[in-house]
This record gives C-alpha cells, sequence and structure tokens, in this order.
C-alpha cells in the first residue's frame, strides 16, 4: 500500500507539471490542481479506476490526453516500482509532450500509397502514372500531362516537396516511409504517437525508479535516437542512427552504457564471421586486405586474415581489424553490458546517414551524433570528446552506467509532425522491449492492455 501511495504522489507532480505547462507554457510554479486519495481500507485497484473517471473528465479540459493518464495510472497498479524522488522542475519528457501536441503533416490518407513500389527517375510504367495521381492529390503541379507515366524532374521536384512537407529526408525518391505516411489515418497516427508517448514516460518512470539521471532511446522503425536529462525531461541529444538488417536484427530490450572507448579496434562478432568471412575463405583476398583484418589464435598467434582456415576458425581463431586501419567502428564506441554483444559506435560510412532507409549494420547501433551523445555521458562538451580522438590512442574510460532502451514504435515525431513508418522487422505495429538478449536487469513487461490501446 505504501509503494501504491508514492506512485499517486509522483503521477500527482507529472499531471499537475502538464497541465502548469499547458497552461502557461513553462511549466513553473507547478500549481496543485488535483489531489489523488488512496484509503488503506479500498482495494488499490477500484480506487484507481474511480479516479482515473474523475480524472478523465478533467483532462479532456486542460487537453492532456485520456490515453497518456491512464497509462500512467495503470503502470502503479501492479506496484513492481517504487515512485523516484523528483525535483520540482522535472515533469513529463519534452519529447512526450510533443508526441501528444503534434498534428498529422497530412489531413487525409490514401490506403492505396502502400501498394506502389519504390519509385525513381527513370522509371516509367502504370505504377509512375498512379504516383502522378496521388502527388496531384496532396498538391502537386507542373507534372507533365504528356508524361505522367515517366518519373521525371517534375516528378522527384513534387516528391522532395511533399517528403519535407512530412518531415522525411527529401530524396526525391517515393518509397516505403513516404507512402506509409500518406496511407494511414490522421487518427490511427495520433493513436499510435500517443502510445510511444506513454511508452516513453514508462521507461522515465523506470529509470528514474533505479535512479538514473540520463538515459537513451533507440526507436528502430525512424532510425532515431534521444537522449534524456531526466531531472528536466529534456532531449538532450537526438541523432539519426542505423540499425541491423533485416537478417541481423538489432534486438529489442535494455542495456547499459558502462564506458567510452577511444579510436577502437573492432573484434568481429560471430555474425559477421557467419554471414561475411566464411563465404569468402579461399577465394577473395583482396577483401580482407582492405578492411586490414587480422586472425589471432586462441594462443595469441597472429596471420593475415585470408590465410586462416574453417578449421582454424572452429578451433578458436578470431579476427580483429585494428583502429589505424580505419577501424568500422569509427572514433568511438559506446561499451555495453550486453550479453548479446550489441553496443554503439561511430561509423567510417557516414554517407549512409542520409539515406531514407537505414538497416545497414549487422545488429549494432551506429550513430551520427556520437560525440554530442559521448559529451551528454560524461558531462562535457563535444570538442572536448573530439580532442580525445584526434591523439588516435586507443583507450577506454568509464562513464555512470546510463541505460538504453531499443524500442519498437512506428508512430514518431520528426521536426514537430507525426510520422509513420515502415514496420521494416515485420514485427506489429508496436512491440514490446521483452527480457531478451539485451537486458541487464528485470524491465516489467510492456502489456498494450496498460497503454490503453
Amino acid at each position: 500500500m505504501e509503494r501504491s501511495e508514492e506512485f499517486l504522489r509522483y503521477i500527482e507532480h507529472m499531471l499537475n507539471h502538464f497541465v502548469a505547462h499547458e497552461a502557461d507554457g513553462t511549466g513553473a510554479g507547478v500549481p496543485i490542481k488535483y489531489r489523488l486519495y488512496l484509503p488503506p481500507t479500498i482495494d488499490h485497484w477500484t480506487i484507481l479506476q474511480r479516479d482515473l473517471g474523475r480524472m478523465t473528465k478533467h483532462i479532456t479540459a486542460s487537453t492532456v490526453p485520456p490515453i497518456f493518464l491512464r497509462s500512467l495510472l495503470c503502470w502503479g497498479v501492479a506496484g513492481i516500482l517504487s515512485a523516484p524522488t523528483l525535483s520540482a522542475q522535472a515533469g513529463p519528457l519534452e519529447i512526450s509532450m510533443g508526441l501528444v501536441r503534434a498534428v498529422p503533416a497530412v489531413p487525409t490518407a490514401v490506403p492505396q500509397a502502400l501498394i506502389l513500389p519504390t519509385l525513381r527517375r527513370g522509371h516509367k510504367g502504370m505504377a509512375v502514372q498512379a504516383l502522378s495521381g496521388l502527388l496531384e492529390y496532396y498538391g502537386a503541379d507542373g507534372l507533365p500531362a504528356d508524361s505522367r507515366a515517366v518519373f521525371g524532374i517534375e516528378h522527384e521536384a513534387a516528391v522532395k516537396e511533399l517528403q519535407n512537407r512530412l518531415g522525411l529526408i527529401a530524396d526525391g525518391v517515393a518509397g516505403p516511409i513516404l507512402y506509409a505516411n500518406l496511407a494511414t489515418d490522421p487518427a490511427q497516427r495520433i493513436a499510435a504517437v500517443e502510445r510511444w508517448a506513454a511508452r516513453l514516460e514508462y521507461l522515465a518512470y523506470f529509470a528514474r525508479s533505479e535512479g538514473h539521471r540520463k538515459m537513451v532511446i533507440v526507436n528502430i522503425p525512424s532510425y532515431s535516437l534521444r537522449a534524456i536529462d531526466l531531472d528536466s525531461g529534456r532531449t538532450v541529444v537526438e541523432s539519426r542512427v542505423i540499425v541491423g538488417r533485416r537478417d541481423r536484427q538489432t534486438p529489442l530490450g535494455r542495456m547499459d552504457i558502462v564506458a567510452l572507448k577511444f579510436s577502437p579496434d573492432w573484434t568481429v562478432p560471430p555474425v559477421v564471421i557467419r554471414h561475411d568471412i566464411l563465404p569468402r575463405l579461399g577465394g577473395d583476398p583482396v577483401w580482407f586486405d582492405k578492411r586490414g583484418l587480422v586472425a589471432i589464435s586462441p594462443t595469441g598467434e597472429t596471420k593475415p586474415a585470408s590465410q586462416v582456415t574453417r578449421d582454424e576458425i572452429a578451433g578458436g581463431w578470431r579476427f580483429r581489424q585494428p583502429a589505424e586501419h580505419g577501424s568500422v567502428l569509427g572514433k568511438l564506441k559506446f561499451e555495453t553490458d550486453s550479453k548479446a554483444g550489441i553496443y554503439l559506435h561511430d561509423t567510417n560510412e557516414p554517407a549512409l546517414f542520409g539515406h531514407a532507409s537505414r538497416m545497414k549494420s549487422s545488429g549494432c547501433i551506429r550513430v551520427e551524433k556520437w560525440a554530442e551523445l559521448a559529451a551528454f555521458l560524461a558531462d562535457t562538451d563535444s570538442e572536448s570528446i573530439r580532442r580525445k580522438v584526434a591523439d588516435k590512442r586507443t583507450h577506454t574510460e568509464k562513464v555512470e552506467r546510463l541505460p538504453v532502451f531499443v524500442e519498437y514504435s512506428r508512430g514518431d515525431v520528426i521536426r514537430g509532425g507525426i510520422l509513420m513508418f515502415p514496420d521494416i522487422y515485420g514485427i506489429g505495429s508496436s512491440a514490446p522491449a521483452p527480457n531478451g538478449p539485451l537486458t541487464a536487469g528485470p524491465l516489467p513487461a510492456w502489456s498494450p492492455q496498460l497503454a490503453g490501446q
């Protein structure tokens, strides 16, 4: 009962902060407008349900989405966690408030968009003709009447304009991300991002209850990372990321960053040995030499990776890429406690961040703003991080343990607009982060019922 009481006080703080922010735009003062009670003689589930009914009437008037509060209240019903201690300034996450207040970038949906293939300049045929009609429906003009079935300069410009309007990477290619946003009903988009906002608040509550002041969220479908200051709720770093390919998926769940490794070398993981190295043994020495890979025996003997045999690999030989040979990890690696060997890092292929689809890795997460993320972890500035990298000395520095939650929400907000992203791993519109191979500690199971889904 004491734990449930603590949780209700936490919800009071969060709700009143939300309402105050709605009233004056700053959240200053945090006036106590709502008070929840938990009489010891009444079952706490019953009282929460009753108070939820009362507060739903209030939140409609104050524009706090019912699904948002419903999720907050239901987390405490199971009594899994103790409520964290918050400062008066701490409130709902900046990103979750942005999510629940965002407006769909396009007012109407065209479900037929999902049947179109990826189209780019030079393509011809009926699919391009259908795309022409779709672009005109959303306001494009100037498409030549005599070449509606040929994807030309005018089509590319119209696609870029629509991509800019949606907040997408404007590459002029009509593909799955564009179609997903045009085909999804606005009400579904809003519901999706409200569920995502509720999930983020849940993770913030969990991290705060463990005493963490910071957390990192990676959303696989939107290829995005957010580093969040839990004291203020502010998103300090927002970065594009590259995630695992469909056949080498980045696993969902939790891992903790424990250290920063500067100018890192790379020990080739089993998945890369299986898919990339074994098929090339004995037939593609240039591939090995170009990457500077070295084979290392269990006793420490070394030789060029192109000379190793399958029997030696079965006997425990491993592969390493020295940092000085342009490591695939780039300039910095974020060491984690993942038992699956998953971590975050820079990359030696930064141009890939400009691609709309970024399923390019073998499971690890490549971070575009790696220096800013490292500075966030180390309580310093990005220039200090870059100076340490510049001396090209491989070394490791411990940081305060920080939780990274790898999540899967097709709904997200980019540049203030609601976006829908393709189900790139084929696992549903939103997926739980289970106690899977990434998880370092117990994480209460995600329940759609608790999210008001």
